[in-house]
């Protein structure tokens, strides 16, 4: 017995598997990491640990390490909630697409 999805191949000849039909209830469900807001909040959080080590917490020895780190990652969070709101506001303008 063969398999579905592949066509048989004949001697000399060539042939590329067939991709099965999908349906909707074959796509994966999202799971939290695909939210749009997700990395955003996630550096947003980390910046605001490092910035409070940098500049606030006498005992902490990395103050400059800490310090360079609130910046690149609070930048990092800026530009990526940038780009999940923009991509928010697309989702919302555009109707979906037809399945």
């Amino acid at each position: 017995m063969t398999d579905p999805g592949l066509s048989p191949i004949l001697p000399g000849t060539m042939s590329e598997p067939r991709e099965p039909e999908s349906s909707p209830e074959d796509e994966p469900r999202p799971t939290p990491f695909d939210h749009p807001f997700f990395l955003p909040v996630l550096l947003l959080g980390l910046g605001i640990w490092f910035f409070y080590d940098g500049w606030f917490n006498p005992e902490i020895k990395a103050k400059m390490f800490n310090k360079v780190g609130a910046v690149l990652l609070l930048s990092g969070a800026a530009i990526s909630g940038f780009r999940a709101l923009r991509e928010r506001r697309r989702e919302h303008r555009e109707p979906p697409a037809p399945h």
